[in-house]
């Protein structure tokens, strides 16, 4: 009785194989060469200045995306047009004197190439309401506007503290802006 079961199983899982079980498809990330620059810290006194390069890569499913950064996954969001919102989960480092817990919120205008969102009125929106200028990022003053293909900011608030001198609910923000290096 044994032997005919596992015979019949043998059989039958090369068959389940051929009818539901297809190699799943290679994921398309679409990926920014990015600038994070701080512009506003309310969290340490003195003021610490941020700037680094990243690269953002989104995988869309609908409306949903997921964001890595440098290949590791970081936020969650959704997008409409070429808006995106997007939010990490709660990150928890240990400084000097304690642990802190902070969260990422973000929103962002991108595009994937072409004309398809007019960023010359997105980066004003975002560098309006950040209430700076495109210099005060390193960005190459050469480099037109319409040629950055991300641009947004995000804001990290402290969620959790031990930190005497790190507040609970103070804010990092930023502005992160960059140009679109293709589909991969």
């Amino acid at each position: 009785m044994f032997q005919r079961l596992a015979h019949a199983i043998l059989l039958a899982v090369p068959a389940l194989t051929l009818l539901g079980c297809e190699d799943e498809p290679d994921l398309i990330t679409y990926d920014w060469d990015v600038v994070f620059a701080g512009y506003e810290d309310l969290c340490n006194d003195p003021p610490k200045a941020s700037q680094e390069r990243f690269t953002y890569a989104l995988l869309f499913d609908g409306s949903t995306s997921a964001l890595t950064i440098n290949g590791e996954g970081f936020a969650n969001g959704t997008r409409a047009g070429c808006t995106m919102d997007y939010q990490s989960a709660v990150i928890g480092e240990d400084r000097d004197g304690g642990k802190v817990q902070w969260q990422l919120t973000g929103t962002a205008f991108y595009r994937t190439g072409g004309e398809s969102c007019n960023m010359d009125e997105r980066v004003d929106e975002v560098f309006g309401e950040a209430g700076v200028d495109w210099a005060t990022y390193g960005y190459d003053p050469e480099l037109a506007l319409s040629e950055v293909d991300w641009v947004g900011i995000e804001t990290f608030e402290i969620v959790g503290s031990e930190v005497e001198s790190i507040p609970l609910g103070c804010t990092y923000s930023a502005v992160v802006s960059g140009v679109y290096l293709g589909e991969f």
